[in-house]
């Protein structure tokens, strides 16, 4: 009985050992994929900013009518966004996120589900100012909830890597609007456009235009 107990205690070591180092290699492999989408990333963005810079110079140099009052370029009154509201803004267009993950990944063990809740849960806590921080979380909390599901967990990451790439220059247009009213329906629209574009020259565009949009309109409501 005594020597059957030694070999049921080695083999359950084994069992454990072995499982131990699959689970590494799991997480090797998603590392090493994460890795490989943010370089990817990292390289539409400048690819993007390159092109987008290079086309907006040469419609400038283009352009040739300025001189009509439809074109005139209104300036906006400077009133910088407090902490308090990019934190709002940040708060909204995580609930924008979260409910687009939602829906795109539902499962039935509502993995995605409690993945967002708890990341709402810490967005709001923290109150945090930039939308890179929100995406930060997310990119943190993603592979712990979701690391059952290896399939769904490597589709999250890189739908979240496309909203990553325009995060800087959508929010620093955001910011840049002089009301809280703009700010907020100026992510509802870029959010709305975003998920739906899969080019990462128009989406510098899209926002673009988007912020001229809601530039001039606040203009002439002040």
């Amino acid at each position: 009985m005594a020597k059957t107990t030694r070999t049921q205690r080695r083999y359950r070591r084994a069992m454990a050992a072995a499982l131990e180092i699959e689970e590494s290699r799991s997480a090797d492999q998603h590392q090493s994929h994460r890795l490989q989408a943010v370089g990817e990333k990292r390289q539409l963005q400048s690819v993007g900013k390159v092109e987008h810079g290079q086309r907006s110079k040469e419609e400038g140099a283009k352009d040739t009518t300025i001189d009509h009052p439809e074109n005139e370029d209104f300036p906006l009154p400077i009133q910088p966004a407090t902490d308090a509201e990019k934190a709002e803004v940040v708060t909204q267009y995580a609930e924008l996120f979260c409910s687009h993950i939602d829906m795109k990944f539902a499962d039935t063990s509502n993995r995605v589900e409690l993945l967002n809740r708890q990341v709402m849960e810490t967005v709001r806590r923290s109150k945090c100012t930039n939308v890179r921080k929100f995406h930060d979380f997310y990119d943190q909390w993603y592979p712990k909830r979701l690391k059952d599901t290896p399939d769904m967990m490597n589709e999250v990451g890189l739908e979240l890597n496309e909203f990553e790439i325009v995060q800087d220059w959508w929010w620093e247009h955001c910011i840049e609007l002089p009301t809280q009213s703009g700010r907020r329906g100026f992510v509802v629209d870029v959010f709305g456009r975003l998920k739906e574009e899969l080019d990462v020259l128009r989406m510098y565009e899209t926002i673009d235009a988007l912020f001229e949009e809601y530039k001039h309109a606040s203009a002439k409501a002040c």
